[in-house]
């Protein structure tokens, strides 16, 4: 799922093969109080593709397929080319305007617009720069990881170099159980995708926690898993989810 410039929602469904395009509304105000909400959209046509998952990289869509360990560059009028790089596992991917970043097995592959390898980060491990299965990335001013296996998140400078982490401290509440999907809004807020929690744990630039997103775990609308998560230039956030009444559903903060 991500959320296009031109105020478009793109959501790649795995299992119909097949990338639906949603036009949002060109302005939108901010809804009163904390609670989700859902703004009139408007379905497009359906792009076909043979995705194990996809993901915008403007103009043109990211098609990851896992079957043959390639990741392809649709473009609007369906051309593909496959990167020039054959990938062990690619899991997620991110992109903005300067480069594109994929998640393979647990290393971290940044490449150039024009697909051009730059450099990696990490293995499997436990220390700082090392991964055990990464589970979420975004590209901001620096580069955020989720490392869903060891409960934290890293994050990097955008030439690689390791910066900071938000991780459990060794006493008292955990600040992270399984983290996911995550973005950064334009004040630095970091929003994470917690599938141990069942909601969105929200973090200041400094590392602090700040407050949950999600409907609480008692209620029947409750989170039974956070798939995916987006965050427009006005900084609403969209959570892709599954509740107990909706395999899929998308709650827009």
């Amino acid at each position: 799922m991500a959320v296009a410039a031109d105020h478009r929602l793109l959501i790649g469904e795995s299992d119909n093969q097949k990338i639906e395009i949603y036009q949002l509304p060109l302005t939108a105000s901010k809804a009163p109080g904390t609670g989700p909400r859902l703004p009139a959209v408007k379905l497009g046509e359906p792009k076909k593709a043979e995705c194990s998952r996809a993901y915008t990289f403007p103009p043109e869509l990211l098609c990851i397929d896992r079957s043959d360990r390639t990741v392809t560059r649709i473009t609007a009028k369906g051309q593909t080319s496959a990167l020039d790089h054959r990938f062990e596992l690619a899991r997620v991917i991110a992109a903005d305007a300067r480069e594109l970043a994929i998640a393979d097995e647990d290393k971290i592959k940044v490449f150039t617009r024009a697909g051009e390898l730059r450099f990696s980060i990490g293995q499997y491990g436990f220390n700082d720069g090392e991964f055990d299965g990464l589970g979420g990335i975004y590209l901001a001013a620096k580069i955020y990881a989720s490392d869903t296996g060891n409960g934290r998140v890293q994050i990097f400078s955008r030439d690689g170099v390791f910066l900071d982490k938000i991780a459990n401290p060794s006493e008292g509440p955990k600040l992270l159980r399984e983290p996911g999907a995550l973005v950064v809004d334009s004040q630095g807020n970091i929003y994470v995708a917690d599938n141990g929690f069942k909601k969105i744990r929200v973090f200041s630039p400094q590392k602090e926690f700040l407050f949950d997103i999600g409907p609480d775990t008692q209620s029947p609308k409750r989170f039974l898993e956070i798939i995916d998560l987006a965050i427009d230039n006005d900084d609403n956030l969209y959570v892709l989810a599954a509740t107990s009444n909706n395999r899929q559903v998308i709650h827009v903060y």
